[in-house]
């Protein structure tokens, strides 16, 4: 029991209900704290002390101001507080409303529909650069899957295409269109996207390349991840696939082209599928 008696001016007496200050504030909600009550004592410090929570996310924190009172054993319990400075919390609301006013750090902003592609995503406000920062985002994931529905003819010995694709398996993102500048897979959303596409060459023994590459925003000049075979040629059909994987901002198409150095015209299709097929998908924000 606490020798209050002792401690306490001959004239005080003790009421129930004090104005109190959080001194040392609890590490976590199974914790006690550390009070002052000015009015009772200047000097004392009540250490320990129960104090009751507020919700299941604030933390008391020093300085705030508190309401105590004493049970029968002459026992300081903190029954409520009030912080100093709002505390953190949590605002959840639409993208196109903007962010929280008046945010303090380290509140959390989960923003609905911020666009076709992004459902839901969360921010965290840092007070020294006074930016919300997106930590997590719930979205649906561009990806698609394309296929030529008949063979391709590569018609000339060197450099062909784009080729076009009438046939889709997946598209979540509409990327893709069967009939409209079908040779291209456009990106909805910036970020970093891996492609993939593959063709069967068929069969010639002349000649020492069969290649697939990828091409950016209809520069022709330019191939990217090339793949394909490098070699003396067989009188069997080769396989050709190629794969890049590249940071693109929205709206940027990727189209697939294809050369040949047979000297003669060959035929395009792929195991499984009537012609060449081309696959893309979304790998995540880059920056």
């Amino acid at each position: 029991m606490t020798q209050l008696d002792l401690d306490l001016p001959a004239r005080a007496y003790l009421p129930q209900v004090w104005k109190a200050k959080v001194i040392n504030a609890p590490l976590n909600f199974t914790a006690k704290m550390d009070i002052a009550i000015p009015d009772m004592h200047s000097d004392i410090l009540w250490e320990q002390v129960r104090w009751q929570a507020r919700d299941n996310m604030s933390l008391p924190e020093s300085g705030d101001d508190a309401l105590a009172i004493f049970d029968n054993n002459r026992e300081p319990w903190v029954v409520a507080w009030w912080p100093a400075a709002r505390n953190s919390q949590v605002t959840n609301q639409l993208f196109s409303s903007g962010a929280p006013i008046n945010p303090v750090d380290n509140d959390i902003w989960i923003a609905e529909d911020i666009d076709t592609m992004t459902k839901r995503a969360m921010y965290q406000y840092d007070q020294p650069s006074a930016s919300w920062r997106r930590f997590s985002d719930m979205s649906i994931i561009p990806t698609c899957r394309v296929y030529k529905g008949s063979s391709y003819n590569a018609a000339t010995s060197g450099q062909n295409g784009p080729i076009p694709f009438d046939g889709s398996y997946l598209d979540t993102g509409n990327m893709h269109s069967n009939t409209t500048n079908n040779s291209r897979v456009t990106v909805p959303i910036t970020g970093m996207y891996i492609f993939l596409s593959g063709c069967m060459f068929s069969p010639n023994a002349s000649g020492a390349h069969r290649l697939l590459f990828f091409m950016q925003d209809g520069n022709q000049s330019s191939w990217q991840g090339v793949g394909g075979v490098v070699a003396a040629m067989s009188s069997g059909g080769v396989r050709a696939q190629a794969t890049w994987i590249t940071n693109l901002n929205a709206g940027s198409y990727v189209e697939v082209g294809c050369y040949q150095d047979s000297g003669a015209a060959l035929t395009l299709t792929a195991d499984g599928m009537p012609g060449p097929w081309l696959s893309c998908a979304y790998l995540g924000r880059w920056s």
